[in-house]
């Protein structure tokens, strides 16, 4: 017997047990969450990271303070380092019509079309017009005579990038005859001591160089509250002289003619009156293609019976003309005549005349 070894007694009728299952499901349930958490987490820093990485975007408002999307990439806030190059042109000299197209450049939201007239050195500073589009390609119509420059650039929300080479359009009219001769005027009836108090004169032209088509003769002065005038003559070789009643009172008058070798009368949407038609005339009409200008011609007569003529000269795009006429005038007739002027019409230089006092 080992009397070293010491005696341990132990209280009889106790038992003993782990802990309660409930506590141990709890412990469980607990730890799940906190590594469900943390797995969340971590997705979420890594989707962050790898977006911050690739940067992606789909507008500007998806980028920071600074930057743009472009390419669905957010970078550092530029303009378009790129112009847009080569613009090309297609045009039109009869009808004065030009289109420009031009390729995209990345990250452009618009573009900036200058134009200028016989200036190469057309810019963003110095121009004639400027037009903002937002697709690749700009048209116009009726440009004018002469050369006129095209420059192109793109824009973004940062600023505006280089512009393109020029481009050109240039209207010619080098197929147009010689100048016409300038017009004849000789007086015929001299009725300013009368009652009609009107100066007759006889207008005549001779030397054309073209059997038919329409001669328009312009003035001033023409008898009633209104000028200028117009009177038109149907064409031959050599047209007839024409009667002008002109007003009276030293007025000094000009007269030009205009020879119209390529006309076309537009549709006239609303008959030519013929009751009086008091001091206002609208007339209207169905436009032309190709036509660079109008002539609108309307001819009445006074109670006298004077023929009074009235009219003048509107742009390619116009449709409708308000003419001023004497008080009491009968409609007799009006016309309408679409022309290209370019290449097929000629202007005589302008003759003036003194009316008697």
């Amino acid at each position: 017997m080992d009397y070293d070894r010491p005696v341990i007694n132990l209280p009889r009728n106790v038992s003993y047990r782990p802990e309660s299952r409930t506590g141990l499901i709890i412990g469980i349930v607990i730890l799940v969450v906190i590594v469900i958490v943390l797995i969340v987490v971590m997705i979420v820093l890594l989707l962050r990271k790898q977006a911050t990485a690739t940067n992606k975007c789909n507008s500007n408002a998806d980028c920071s303070t600074g930057e743009s999307c472009v390419a669905n990439k957010c970078v550092v806030c530029q303009s378009p380092i790129t112009s847009p190059s080569p613009v090309a042109i297609t045009s039109d000299v009869i009808t004065g019509n030009a289109a420009l197209t031009w390729p995209a450049v990345s990250g452009a939201t618009s573009y900036n079309v200058y134009r200028k007239l016989g200036d190469p050195s057309v810019g963003k500073n110095n121009y004639d017009g400027k037009d903002n589009v937002t697709v690749t390609t700009k048209s116009y119509t009726a440009l004018p005579q002469g050369t006129t420059y095209f420059v192109v650039t793109a824009n973004n929300s940062c600023g505006e990038g280089p512009q393109s080479s020029p481009v050109v359009f240039s209207v010619t009219c080098g197929s147009i005859p010689a100048t016409m001769p300038a017009p004849v005027v000789a007086e015929t009836l001299n009725d300013c001591a009368g009652t009609t108090t009107s100066d007759v004169v006889q207008v005549s032209f001779t030397n054309e160089n073209i059997s038919s088509g329409v001669y328009v003769i312009q003035g001033t002065g023409q008898k009633g509250t209104v000028s200028p005038y117009l009177y038109l003559v149907q064409g031959n070789s050599f047209a007839p002289a024409t009667n002008i009643h002109l007003t009276c009172g030293a007025v000094s008058t000009t007269h030009t003619v205009l020879q119209i070798t390529n006309a076309e009368n537009a549709v006239i949407t609303t008959a030519a009156p013929t009751a009086p038609i008091g001091s206002t005339f609208t007339l209207n009409w169905i436009p032309l293609a190709g036509v660079e200008q109008y002539v609108v011609f309307l001819v009445s007569v006074s109670p006298l019976g004077v023929p009074h003529y009235y009219g003048g000269f509107y742009g390619s795009t116009a449709t409708s003309a308000t003419l001023a006429t004497d008080s009491g005038d009968t409609g007799i007739m009006a016309l309408v005549l679409g022309f290209r002027l370019c290449d097929k019409s000629i202007v005589s230089p302008s003759t003036t005349y003194v009316t008697h006092a």
